[in-house]
């Protein structure tokens, strides 16, 4: 009976953590196939109304800009982010792996990401 009553006594004491949720986009301006009949900005317009009406905490937009190669209007999409307000994250250029990469040629590929940003 002392045991639990000690038990409790130490749950009453102790402060209650917080929890905390990131809600993030990876692979800003493109990831996957689109629907069809619809633009990238089309779909991060969509997705950007929604967090505003939702009154969600800033969500980061993480960008590798390698695929603006292939599609450079796709940078709307990234402007599009910013002037609704929310953060763009750094993802690396190209997204590498860690394990093919010195850290030399990593940290030259999140520079040249940095000009995305």
């Amino acid at each position: 009976m002392v045991a639990k009553a000690v038990l409790v006594s130490l749950f009453c004491v102790i402060p209650s953590v917080a929890q905390q949720v990131a809600f993030t986009f990876d692979d800003l301006p493109a990831h996957g196939d689109l629907p069809p009949g619809q633009t990238r900005l089309e779909v991060a317009e969509s997705i950007l109304r929604t967090l505003h009406d939702q009154h969600m905490p800033p969500v980061y937009g993480f960008v590798n800009a390698v695929k603006l190669e292939k599609s450079p209007d796709d940078i709307a999409v990234l402007k599009a982010w910013r002037v609704a307000g929310e953060p763009l994250g750094n993802h690396a250029y190209s997204h590498p792996s860690l394990n093919e990469l010195t850290p030399e040629q990593f940290e030259a590929d999140i520079a040249k990401m940095s000009r995305f940003l």
